[in-house]
């Protein structure tokens, strides 16, 4: 894959990963009666969306320096 394809990819990952997080959140919280379970999974599933998010943002400054 080129370039711009690996890092469309890594936003559209990044992106779907935090409005999963989040809206399991919302289930988590008003449904399930804070699940300890799912808290844990939601934890994992920010910090894989902070980490592909940022994985593309440096990737964006990296090519602007260039």
């Amino acid at each position: 894959m080129n370039k711009k394809k690996t890092d469309t990819l890594t936003l559209i990952v990044g992106q779907s990963l935090m409005l999963i997080g989040f809206t399991t959140f919302i289930i988590n919280y008003f449904v399930l009666d804070n699940n300890q379970l799912l808290v844990f999974v939601i934890i994992l599933l920010f910090v894989l969306s902070m980490i592909f998010n940022l994985k593309y943002l440096i990737g964006k400054i990296k090519e602007a320096k260039d």
